[in-house]
């Protein structure tokens, strides 16, 4: 029963990424972080969350133009993740830590906050975005904050924002599954689900891109902030 509920929360997951870009792990980890420990849910998420952004990272036609510019927020991560993964808090710290991510991360969606980038700032704003983005995803396996804020400060076009998602949330992914599998957390089993698990998201995606036009965005948009803001609160008060 605990299998098929996880592999729901997958096509679930997919399905928002499918209609939106993004929210596979962020939603993947808030549904899995109400029946398991946040480094678990991190293992089974790390697959299928590198796997589906390797494919948005890879469409576009920006890939070497972004990986240049994004490069100091690309580094801050790998740095970042590898800091954090030297840190074992216990697993209700590591669920406080995950409620409070995804509330703020709730309350920037709903408010629609897209801060300003200073001018000349970018590139030396990038490494701290990344290297506070890693810690925070080698936590609680989130890895939106605070390189989404970042992203949107730099007011990329839309396809080249989406193709930036996906590089982003693959070098997370990737560096999040290192630091999983160097402290052991990432073993056969916890292998052998996650890839599992990939087909769901995969078919979730496909699902939410054939429904992407009938759902207005701005809709969508605020009914997943509220319900992420309410798993949010259930996990804190957990």
């Amino acid at each position: 029963m605990e299998t098929f509920l996880i592999l729901s929360v997958f096509v679930v997951a997919g399905l928002v990424k499918g209609l939106s870009g993004l929210g596979l792990p962020t939603l993947g980890i808030a549904l899995l972080g109400l029946m398991l420990p946040p480094a678990e849910a991190a293992a089974l998420i790390a697959l299928p969350a590198l796997l589906t952004n390797v494919w948005q990272g890879m469409r576009g036609g920006f890939l070497l133009p972004l990986l240049r510019r994004m490069a100091p927020l690309l580094a801050g991560i790998v740095l970042g993740t590898a800091l954090g993964g030297l840190w074992s808090p216990d697993p209700h710290l590591a669920r406080l830590v995950l409620a409070e991510a995804l509330m703020l991360y709730a309350m920037l969606g709903l408010l629609d906050v897209v801060p300003d980038m200073p001018p000349g700032l970018e590139p030396w704003l990038g490494g701290p975005a990344g290297l506070m983005t890693g810690m925070v995803t080698a936590v609680t396996g989130v890895f939106v904050l605070p390189a989404l804020p970042y992203l949107q400060a730099l007011r990329l076009p839309p396809t080249q924002m989406i193709q930036a998602l996906g590089i982003s949330f693959t070098l997370s992914s990737a560096a999040l599954a290192v630091s999983l599998a160097s402290r052991g957390a990432l073993a056969l089993p916890q292998v052998g689900l996650s890839l599992a698990a990939t087909l769901p998201a995969i078919a979730g995606m496909v699902l939410g891109g054939r429904l992407r036009p009938l759902i207005p965005l701005p809709i969508f948009r605020r009914v997943f902030f509220v319900c992420l803001f309410a798993v949010g609160v259930h996990l804190l008060l957990a």
